[in-house]
Order: C-alpha cells, then sequence, then structure tokens
C-alpha cells in the first residue's frame, strides 16, 4: 500500500515537473499562433517573439511598457504581443476589456498606448477625452466591452494566465524565458541576445 501511494505521488510529482519544463511551452505556442495581428507590435514574422502580460490598472506594468519598446525599436527581428491582463481593481477589468473591445476595429494598439500611458488615478471623461483627441469613439468602446464576445476573450486570458503561472504583472515571456516583475532594459537585452544564439 506504501509503495503504491510513494510511486503515485512520484509520478505526480514527475508531470508537474515535465508541465513546469515543458508544457507551457505548447501554451506558449497557442498563444502566439492565435494571436490576433491587432495586438502585435513589430514585425508579424519576426524570428524572436515576446508575450507581454499588462495590467492596465499596475504601475509596475506602466512602468515596464516603455523598456520593452526600447527593445522592440533596437532589436527589429523581436516583436510582441500584448495580452491584457485583468487585474483585482474594477478599472483595471474595464480597460482590459475595454483593449480588447478594441481588437475588433483594428485599434487595439491605439487603445492600448492610452491605457498604458494614462495616469494611475485617472477619471473616465481624462479617459474619454485622450481617446478623442486619437480619433477613438469611447462611448462604443466601453458599450462593446460587456459584449459576450469580451466575455470570452477574458476568460481565454484568464485561463491561458492560470497554465502559464502568470499571477502578477508584468510578467513577460522571450521566446519560452520568462520574466516577471520590474526588469531593466540590459537584464532584457540580455536574455534577447541569450535567445538569438541559441543559449536559451
Amino acid at each position: 500500500m506504501l509503495f503504491r501511494l510513494f510511486t503515485a505521488a512520484l509520478v505526480v510529482a514527475l508531470c508537474f515537473f515535465l508541465y513546469k519544463s515543458y508544457g507551457y511551452r505548447y501554451v506558449l505556442d497557442d498563444v502566439r499562433d492565435t494571436a490576433p495581428a491587432a495586438t502585435i507590435m513589430g514585425p508579424e514574422l519576426a524570428p524572436i517573439n515576446i508575450v507581454a502580460y499588462l495590467d492596465y490598472g499596475s504601475s509596475w506594468s506602466r512602468r515596464a511598457h516603455p523598456v520593452l519598446l526600447q527593445i522592440l525599436s533596437e532589436n527589429p527581428d523581436v516583436n510582441m504581443i500584448i495580452k491584457p491582463y485583468p487585474g483585482l481593481s474594477e478599472r483595471s477589468v474595464l480597460a482590459t476589456r475595454m483593449a480588447l473591445a478594441a481588437i475588433q476595429d483594428n485599434v487595439f494598439l491605439d487603445v492600448h498606448g492610452i491605457l498604458i500611458d494614462t495616469p494611475e488615478n485617472y477619471s473616465n471623461d481624462y479617459l474619454k477625452k485622450a481617446m478623442q483627441l486619437r480619433g477613438l469613439d469611447y462611448d462604443a468602446l466601453a458599450a462593446r466591452a460587456n459584449s459576450p464576445i469580451v466575455d470570452e476573450m477574458v476568460k481565454d486570458i484568464k485561463k491561458e494566465a492560470l497554465l502559464l503561472g502568470v499571477n502578477t504583472t508584468p510578467h513577460v515571456f522571450i521566446e519560452n524565458a520568462p520574466v516577471v516583475g520590474g526588469v531593466s532594459f540590459l537584464e532584457l537585452e540580455k536574455i534577447v541576445s541569450e535567445v538569438r544564439t541559441g543559449r536559451r
């Protein structure tokens, strides 16, 4: 009996180890394969890919964003898929939903740029004016943010985030290398270089 329990525990531990080592890579492959073109920054077919889970309500995500943009600007063989991640606050959830709704109009990157650069304690009026200045319809986006389509998109993001172990932001994957929290440009550049030369 003890032997069976030990064997079962060993199998579970082995499966967990294998998933942690290799399983999330299949999830990332699916994330990359199914990412809408509107959510991709940089060359769509770049050989090196970054998947960035960002929370519009997180000051750490806002700080990380310009660093990620610098990586893209200085590495033409890198692209980035933006994955809006709904945080705990109501404002974060609404912002995520508005960004996802913008995918349908192919204005995701415009809306993303506004949301990630907006001051932390913004008002809805502030956001509405910022979008109007870019020629975007805030009211239409806010209405579509609660559509069944966006509901499913939020569910999908939460599901893949759970499988990838994303529970805080920013949470970035440079190919298969996870990077969590605030990281400097030099640290990210080092990882990109290692991925490029096959050392990661």
